[in-house]
């Protein structure tokens, strides 16, 4: 007997020795009988049946899977070139990470090395780009683009490994902290971030994920710089997940 049930009978019973004490079928000196309470719980019960079980909510309509897994060479190739990438520039593969700094799982792929684990596996075959995806903090965003723009790729890779190591937000005042840290002038930062120059590439940056299926940081797009054809990894997998599409499209 459910909760529910135990309740409603407890009213039940409270009513019937009520209705039986004003109707005179009950006083202090008489017992209410079993076949008493049976009768009009029966009768209670045969009035107002419980009430029917909620029907439960409909699960969600799973999302229907990407229809394409290849984009046009050209287009790609556009793509590219407004990325820093670092490795082999005429790899067969590349890994872009779309991502933003304050994703904790995000920081956790970078922090562990598991896109560096999976470049220097595959040596000259794969490289590894960045392309900004800023849900929370786009002043991070806009920093590395600067450190880019003043610094060229290796300033790019290193400020990016800078501001996920960082433990606190990386806002501007994080990103100040990180840039003297590295070494940088953090002023020139600043002013760059200040100025928001970089919004309209970070802009195209995501919209260009979204076309890859990409919802959530971190999503990891592997592309076969051959064809066009692409495999979208989602979260902070481990290196080994990596292995399965590299190795279809370096055969």
């Amino acid at each position: 007997m459910n909760n529910q049930t135990t309740q409603i009978l407890t009213l039940v019973l409270v009513a019937a020795t009520l209705i039986l004490w004003l109707t005179g079928n009950f006083s202090s000196s008489e017992n209410i009988t079993k076949s008493d309470v049976t009768q009009i719980v029966n009768n209670v019960l045969k009035n107002n049946p419980a009430p029917a079980a909620p029907t439960p909510s409909p699960q969600p309509t799973p999302a229907p899977a990407p229809a394409a897994t290849k984009i046009d060479l050209d287009e790609l190739t556009t793509f590219y070139d407004t990325l820093h990438i670092a490795g082999n520039p005429d790899a067969k593969v590349t890994i872009v990470e779309f991502s933003d700094f304050q994703c904790g799982y995000c920081k956790r792929l970078n922090n562990d090395g598991t896109l560096t684990s999976v470049s220097e596996k595959y040596g000259e075959d794969v490289n590894i780009a960045y392309a900004a995806f800023p849900i929370f903090v786009p002043e991070a965003a806009q920093a590395t683009e600067c450190a880019g723009e003043i610094w060229g790729d290796e300033g790019f890779f290193a400020f990016k490994k800078a501001l996920f190591a960082y433990s606190w937000r990386p806002d501007s005042a994080g990103i100040k902290t990180v840039a003297e840290q590295e070494g940088l002038d953090a002023d020139a930062i600043a002013a760059c971030v200040t100025s928001w120059e970089f919004t309209d590439k970070v802009n195209k940056h995501m919209a260009f994920g979204r076309k890859m299926w990409v919802t959530g940081t971190p999503g990891n797009v592997v592309f076969n710089n051959d064809t066009g054809e692409y495999t979208l990894i989602k979260g902070a997998v481990p290196a080994t997940s990596f292995d399965g599409p590299i190795s279809t499209y370096l055969k």
